[in-house]
């Protein structure tokens, strides 16, 4: 299971009830590379994608006057969302800080033992 701060590869789709696919800004074929909990999903999509696996798919209907407007009246969008990918926690720019500090360690272990009993 994915949680806040992994970087994942999903699919996410949108398509009108009479077929029509919907441009959402995921990119060629509906995928993208995202970090969860950084705002770039929708809470709600995140909320889903953090109880997938790799693989699983889930879809959803809502109303199409809620992201297209009054004129959508009656009609519905079907998003579906796919985990492609769980490539494990994202890199944060504090990690890279420690890269090479004084014991070689790349994840700052040793510094923050430090810090920690030092506190």
């Amino acid at each position: 299971m994915v949680n806040a701060g992994h970087k994942v590869r999903v699919r996410m789709t949108a398509t009108m009830d009479d077929g029509t696919n919907l441009d959402i800004g995921f990119g060629d074929g509906g995928e993208a590379e995202v970090t969860l909990g950084a705002g770039e999903l929708s809470s709600y999509v995140e909320s889903l994608v953090m109880r997938m696996d790799i693989g699983e798919r889930c879809s959803w209907n809502t109303p199409a006057v809620r992201v297209l407007g009054p004129k959508m009246v009656g009609r519905d969008v079907r998003y579906e969302v796919a985990l492609l990918a769980d490539y494990g926690r994202a890199v944060s720019t504090v990690a890279e800080e420690h890269v090479h500090h004084e014991h070689g360690c790349s994840c700052g272990c040793d510094r923050l033992r430090r810090s920690l009993a030092s506190a």
